[in-house]
């Protein structure tokens, strides 16, 4: 699981949402999907594939009022197939990723106040919000705290 599976994954442990829709991008992944860290969500749907078909975001927004995701949303006319069901669409961003089709989302989270400033100027020359932040969980359980020996 890469960085985008494990923000993905830590955000529904902590938040559970109604569904899940794990995207493998096998010409991508880091190791193999752990389906298992969603066990405590109701609906789990694999898609194998680097673009989300509209049918398959049109069933996952039915019934929906919102549309969560990591960094990218495997379609271009992702938000368009929302709002048409009327569903919200919320991406949170890595801003060093930042991509224009970011700034489109009804809403922008970021996990971090690293580089807000340059986030939030870019949606404010686009007309829209700024962002705001929802920091991605630590699994305390599995990375206990320690000590840091304040270099860098």
């Amino acid at each position: 699981m890469g960085g985008i599976a494990q923000q993905t994954a830590e955000l529904c442990r902590h938040v559970t949402p109604d569904r899940v829709l794990v995207v493998d991008v096998d010409t991508m992944r880091r190791g193999d999907i752990d389906v298992s860290r969603y066990h405590h969500v109701r609906a789990v749907r694999v898609f194998q594939g680097d673009r989300v078909p509209d049918a398959v975001i049109a069933q996952l927004v039915k019934g929906m009022d919102r549309l969560f995701t990591v960094e990218c949303a495997y379609n271009a006319r992702w938000q368009d197939i929302a709002r048409r069901a009327g569903c919200r669409t919320i991406m949170q961003a890595n801003p060093e990723l930042l991509a224009p089709e970011w700034l489109t989302a009804d809403d922008l989270v970021l996990p971090t106040s690293w580089e807000q400033d340059r986030v939030a100027k870019a949606r404010a020359d686009a007309g829209l919000a700024e962002p705001w932040l929802l920091p991605v969980p630590v699994a305390r359980d599995r990375l206990p705290a320690r000590g840091h020996s304040g270099r860098f």
